[in-house]
């Protein structure tokens, strides 16, 4: 899948950093510059797992081509198992 941009609304990125420390330009940096992978997780949203620094697992909605986020958390140990095994 083809990620153009990333947009994250204020309120999600206030959430994101308060709840898992995490920075827009982590989010950004994990799914423009890395080659993250995708899955499909239902209701028209997708989960992506990169690495820039650390793993980061993020779920956001494809709205062509520009990634809308909904939330993104440091990855788990079976993400990580499943990023490296694709």
């Amino acid at each position: 899948m083809h990620i153009e941009d990333v947009y994250v609304k204020e309120a999600v990125e206030e959430k994101i950093f308060g709840k898992h420390g995490i920075i827009r330009e982590e989010i950004k940096g994990t799914l423009l510059a890395d080659e993250p992978k995708h899955f499909k997780s239902g209701k028209g949203r997708y989960l992506a797992i990169g690495f820039v620094e650390r793993h980061i697992s993020s779920v956001y909605e494809n709205k062509n081509g520009i990634a809308m986020m909904v939330t993104a958390h440091p990855s788990s140990k079976w993400q990580v198992r499943l990023y490296k095994r694709k």
